[in-house]
């Protein structure tokens, strides 16, 4: 684990034990065993920092749907991973994520504009998968499919959420797979058509978007020779005027299982630009 996400990683536990209020930065870098230059090299204040826990958050989630839909699971069953693994992160997020909403005053327009940047990725992934599951059955009505799935996964985590309990994510994952089967077979009316079964590329993925978090993956993986050395290659033909696709394909397959580069892996699986 690199230092900015230790820093990450325990700040969001400080947090959740001890509010965002009562946590000092001395707090946080006594926790990781650094000094305060240390934090201070790679967050520029306390609310930057909490920026970054839910950057971090969104790309975890994002990464672990992308890994889903590429990986070797049957079609039938990727869409009910999806759904437990978005319950599993929430249940892992949700000391942080309560004690935010609690505590939270006012707007912060930064984390809305995070929020609203990584929910369009994120709903790219996930019309991505559902395209792989239900192929031609939703042709034409995947947005809207988008929706209500969404619809569903959050009505459930607004329940949670209210109303704490051991949940059964299993069951869970198959009730909402049911109820989402039962609308695909049988729902005559869609609000939101005309959309194609071949999506368009994800507008709002930039080349400098998956440059920064290459340079960002590449610091992280300094002892890792097998992965550090497949990033630099990666970053190296993705600069390239004619980037070879068969090398890049063989860089993202080495890069597949390791799951903090999965968020990396869609990025650049889902840029505009042809590579």
């Amino acid at each position: 684990m690199s230092k900015k996400s230790l820093i990450i990683e325990q700040a969001a536990l400080l947090f959740a034990e001890h509010s965002i209020e009562s946590t000092s930065i001395e707090h946080i870098t006594k926790k990781c065993g650094i000094s305060k230059g240390a934090f201070y090299l790679h967050f520029k204040s306390k609310d930057d920092l909490i920026l970054q826990i839910f950057d971090h958050f969104f790309k975890d989630i994002a990464g672990r749907f992308t890994a889903i839909e590429s990986g070797a699971l049957p079609a039938t069953k990727k869409l009910r991973t999806y759904v437990i693994t978005f319950f599993e992160v929430l249940e892992d997020k949700l000391p942080f994520i309560s004690m935010y909403m609690r505590q939270q005053r006012t707007p912060n327009e930064e984390l809305f504009a995070l929020f609203t940047h990584y929910n369009s990725l994120i709903d790219e992934a996930t019309k991505q998968l559902l395209i792989t599951v239900y192929k031609q059955k939703i042709e034409g009505v995947t947005m809207d499919i988008l929706v209500t799935l969404k619809g569903l996964i959050r009505g459930y985590s607004e329940h949670i959420l209210l109303n704490r309990a051991a949940y059964n994510y299993d069951q869970l994952a198959d009730t909402i797979v049911e109820r989402l089967n039962i609308i695909i077979e049988h729902a005559t009316l869609w609000f939101l058509e005309g959309d194609a079964i071949s999506l368009p590329p994800c507008e709002a993925i930039s080349f400098e978007l998956i440059s920064k978090e290459i340079v960002t993956q590449i610091e992280n993986y300094q002892d890792n020779a097998f992965l550090h050395e497949s990033l630099e290659l990666l970053h190296t033909e993705l600069n390239k005027q004619q980037a070879s696709p068969a090398l890049i394909a063989g860089m993202l397959a080495n890069l597949q299982g390791e799951p903090p580069l999965q968020w990396l892996s869609f990025l650049i699986k889902n840029y505009k630009k042809s590579v």
